[in-house]
């Protein structure tokens, strides 16, 4: 499936506010893009978080989108936010989320935003500036 049939589909199944974040998420990664954009929306319609496109810039930032992804040397952040094991794990748990789930982690991170914006991100600067542009 060509990137631009990808692109489309997500706007479409999506029906976001900004198309923006589709075109961007795709131009940064063509594959794993729109992908990590329905994944982000899926959890910010469970934790009902409305300004939600911003983690896109936050993934693409952490992880390049991938949900595989582990920090390096030690391998605590993990996933596509890169949320902390040992800052995290114990808390999910307590909230009934699994943090080896990749769903969960980014549900997760959508609590993270609400309750804090981006301050838990390192890269929070860089996806303030991509978001902004994209709002435009």
């Amino acid at each position: 499936m060509s990137s631009l049939i990808v692109r489309c589909c997500m706007s479409v199944m999506l029906m976001s506010p900004s198309a923006g974040i589709q075109q961007y998420a795709a131009a940064k990664d063509s594959i794993l893009g729109p992908r990590a954009v329905a994944r982000l929306h899926e959890a910010a319609v469970l934790e009902q978080v409305a300004d939600w496109e911003v983690l896109v810039c936050v993934a693409w930032h952490e992880s390049r989108f991938r949900p595989d992804a582990r920090s390096k040397p030690n391998g605590n952040y993990n996933g596509m936010l890169q949320i902390g094991k040992r800052q995290h794990a114990k808390a999910m748990r307590d909230a009934g989320l699994d943090y080896n789930s990749e769903a969960d982690r980014l549900r997760w991170g959508m609590r993270l935003y609400q309750k804090h914006g981006l301050q838990p991100w390192a890269v929070r600067t860089a996806a303030r500036r991509d978001y902004a542009r994209i709002k435009k």
